[in-house]
Formats: structure tokens, C-alpha cells, sequence
């Protein structure tokens, strides 16, 4: 994970997420890379469920809505990151097959770090 973040900085991205959502381990790992040089682990017990479709993408908008708040990167990832796994936790159960996350569990004050 490091080396790919490393990598895709390389290409002009400052600041880079490598998610492990897809592996099997009880733990999900995901590795940050700042453009500060900092880089760090963030880690969340994996929840048994289909509904994680579009995982990715809420990441990134829960990070931007962050940003769009004035809340420094660093801050804003890990903010994200419980976020992602709140929801994760409380799905929607459409659809059928890998169905969709439940965003509509936003709140900013039970994601502070």
C-alpha cells in the first residue's frame, strides 16, 4: 500500500488513500499518504454486509465536505474514515446483491476525532 501511494503521488496527487475494503482479514485497513510526508494507518473491524456499494466515493465527498468546512486534510480523512464505518453498520436494505450505503446516517458531531 505504501509503495503504490508513493507511486500515484508521482503522477502530481499530494495526498493519497489506499482503501482495504476488498481483503478478507477481520480488520479493514486503509493507508494514508499526506503530502507532508505523514503517512498512517486507519483501521475499522469489518461489518458482515453486502451493502458497501459506493464506499469509495462517500469517502471522498465526506473527506470534500470536510475540506469545504475549513477542517485541515489530516482531520478531515479521519473524520471521513468514521463516517464510512458508522454507516457501514446501519445499511439500507434495497435492491439486491452489493446494494448501496446509507448516507442518510450523516451527522458532524458523532464523527469528531
Amino acid at each position: 500500500m505504501q509503495q503504490a501511494a508513493k507511486i500515484i503521488q508521482g503522477f502530481g496527487c499530494p495526498n493519497v488513500i489506499i482503501k482495504g475494503g476488498h481483503g478478507t482479514d477481520a480488520i479493514v485497513t486503509d493507508f494514508v499518504q499526506l503530502k507532508n510526508k505523514k503517512s498512517y494507518l486507519l483501521k475499522s473491524r469489518r461489518i458482515d454486509t453486502k451493502r458497501t456499494h459506493g464506499t469509495g466515493d462517500t469517502l471522498s465527498a465526506a473527506i470534500s465536505a470536510y475540506l469545504a468546512q475549513g477542517i485541515d486534510m489530516d482531520t478531515a480523512i479521519k473524520r471521513a474514515h468514521g463516517y464510512l464505518a458508522k454507516i457501514i453498520k446501519h445499511p439500507l436494505y434495497i435492491g439486491h446483491g452489493h446494494g448501496p450505503l446509507n448516507q442518510g446516517e450523516w451527522s458532524n458531531s458523532e464523527y469528531e476525532i
